[in-house]
């Protein structure tokens, strides 16, 4: 269901995930969860990482390939057959306003991820203001860099991190 729904890519669907195994099945903690996160941001590959991540801490190699299929086949299936009809249909005018408007949703998704993670952080944190406000600033920081310049987001997450290592 999950995979039908990432409009705006698997980052979107961060609070829908942390909502289904950490509140609602209570298969994955907070932190577990902020870990497996962190992980899959950090590493180089697709940003989809923290799917098969969360299937192999939830089942091993078997986990990873059940939540894999789960994942990749329902969009997959779904993308292949309204990509068909999509170019074939392209110029229609209520698929044009229909895509336009899908847009600002995916926008929003991923905002919404962000704030998942950062409440993760804030509630897992050290009590300092200090230590609580980092997050923020990176993550503010990093945006005002990465839209104003061509710095790769991945150097601000490393320097982010460094600068976390150092301050505590």
């Amino acid at each position: 269901m999950l995979s039908l729904v990432g409009v705006g890519g698997a980052e979107a669907i961060i609070p829908q995930v942390h909502e289904e195994f950490v509140t609602r099945m209570h298969w994955l903690d907070d932190q577990t969860f902020a870990e497996i996160i962190v992980v899959a941001q950090a590493a180089p590959g697709p940003n989809m990482l923290f799917v098969p991540l969360i299937g192999w801490r939830l089942g091993g190699l078997s986990g990873i390939v059940v939540v894999l299929a789960a994942y990749l086949l329902p969009s997959s299936v779904l993308a292949i057959t309204v990509g068909r009809f999509l170019h074939r249909h392209h110029a229609h005018r209520v698929l044009t306003r229909l895509r336009s408007h899908l847009r600002p949703l995916g926008g929003g998704l991923l905002i919404a991820s962000g704030m998942i993670v950062l409440q993760m952080v804030f509630s897992h944190g050290s009590n300092t203001r200090f230590e609580n406000a980092m997050p923020i600033l990176a993550a503010i920081v990093t945006i005002i860099v990465t839209m104003r310049t061509k710095v790769h987001p991945l150097l601000m997450l490393g320097i982010a991190g460094l600068i976390g290592v150092f301050t505590r």
